[in-house]
């Protein structure tokens, strides 16, 4: 017995020794992953600082952007109806003038200047993401294509212009007309940031954002294919201040008259209104790339087979009435002037300060031939008075004329044609008489 018990206690102690050396062990370890995780800490916390406020700083600038593409967006709108009154007045008054070369030359000159007007209201709108974009499935290689020639008499002998295009670019979704402004717009930005010649590289690619890389670091691009169209200069540059701002509306770093400060920021309008993206790298002295980054489409882009009806064949105004219009809009000179232009081409006029008023005529009994409709009205929207007056007047011509960008709602009016502020009173006849043979076919 003596000798059993000695034994149990021997290994028993053994045991207690190796638990011991166990939890010496364990302790050990801890202690050496706590005395890791206090070594990498203070990197951690840095690093998701700095994560933390990226995120902040990227939801702040979008915020920001928000806010002043809504201020641009009504700003442009009101300047619209101003221009479209002054842009029709003038034409009335060139064609009162016609005789007289000198006040002919003046009101010629003032047009010109309210045209201009008119393309800076256009940047705003594109900038405030509220310029109704053609969406179509392009073929981005080839619109670049197109715009070679025009890029190397833009950007002049002293920049070296260089192609470099992917030939396994998908098609992508994008507005034909309105890229190509993008690309100009930029070529020419960099053509400014090169004054004693350099080079311009202008490339596309392909992307592929996967749903844990989408959202990071305030990229609002989702899960999915992208094509990437590049535009690069050896330039000047841009220090992190101005980066900052590039794409701000109005913010320039040229001479007073060398720039209004809308070029990048209607690119980025017309990126992000056609689902993607711009990306800006640039730093002092080393030049500037902007990535344009747009959906991918599925399918192939096919050619454009859209005809135009000649404008000649708009009858003059000498001729028998053309047909009945009733215009519609809450502005008390644009109204005016439609109106004033649309009986120079020959039309019988109506016209109505606003929906409810322009729906009691219709309901007394009014037939018209085509309606010319606002879309911004007080107390009923174009949209709403269209409908409502369809109701009253099945199959209702309708030609839209709106200030703003044209909007989702404009489609719930099928057939209906869509003219944007500032109009000029040839191009508004010429809307109401295509209308009016669409619908007569």
């Amino acid at each position: 017995m003596g000798l059993t018990s000695a034994i149990g206690t021997a290994l028993r102690a053994r045991r207690r020794q190796r638990q011991v050396r166990d939890h010496m062990a364990e302790r050990a370890g801890i202690t050496e992953t706590l005395r890791q995780l206090n070594e990498t800490l203070e990197a951690r916390v840095a690093e998701r600082t700095e994560a933390l406020r990226t995120s902040e700083a990227a939801l702040a600038q979008s915020q920001k952007m928000e806010a002043v593409g809504r201020l641009t967006g009504r700003i442009a709108h009101d300047f619209n109806n101003l221009l479209t009154a002054i842009v029709g007045n003038l034409e009335l008054l060139q064609l009162r003038v016609a005789s007289d070369e000198r006040a002919l030359r003046l009101a010629g000159a003032a047009f010109q200047a309210a045209m201009r007007g008119a393309k800076l209201t256009t940047q705003l709108l594109a900038f405030s993401r509220t310029q109704k974009l053609a969406l179509g499935v392009i073929d981005v290689n080839a619109v670049l294509r197109g715009t070679d020639e025009l890029l190397a008499r833009t950007v002049g002998p002293l920049i070296e212009l260089r192609l470099r295009l992917d030939p396994a670019a998908r098609p992508a979704i994008a507005d034909a007309n309105q890229l190509e402004l993008a690309i100009l717009n930029l070529a020419i930005n960099s053509r400014d940031a090169m004054p004693e010649g350099g080079r311009l590289t202008i490339g596309t690619g392909r992307q592929v954002i996967t749903p844990d890389q989408s959202g990071g670091g305030g990229d609002e691009l989702g899960p999915g294919r992208y094509v990437v169209i590049s535009v690069a200069d050896t330039g000047t540059g841009m220090p992190p201040e101005v980066l900052a701002r590039a794409i701000e509306p109005f913010f320039t770093t040229k001479g007073i008259g060398q720039g209004t400060g809308l070029g990048l920021s209607q690119v980025y309008g017309i990126a992000r209104q056609s689902g993607g993206d711009v990306r800006i790298q640039s730093s002092a002295g080393r030049g500037t790339t902007v990535r344009i980054v747009l959906r991918e489409a599925r399918r192939a882009a096919r050619p454009d087979s859209s005809t135009a009806i000649d404008p000649a064949s708009i009858p003059q105004p000498d001729q028998a009435p053309l047909g009945t219009v009733l215009v519609i809009d809450d502005d008390e000179d644009v109204r005016r002037i439609f109106v004033a232009g649309l009986e120079a081409y020959g039309y019988r006029v109506y016209e109505a300060a606003d929906g409810p008023d322009a729906l009691h005529m219709l309901e007394q009994g009014m037939t018209v031939d085509v309606a010319v409709v606002d879309f911004a009205m007080p107390r009923m929207n174009g949209a709403s008075l269209a409908q409502a007056a369809r109701r009253l007047q099945p199959g209702l011509p309708i030609v839209f004329a709106s200030g703003y960008a044209d909007t989702a709602a404009f489609e719930v009016v099928p057939g209906a044609a869509i003219l944007r502020k500032p109009i000029q009173i040839a191009e508004l006849a010429d809307a109401v008489w295509r209308t009016l043979q669409i619908h007569a076919a």
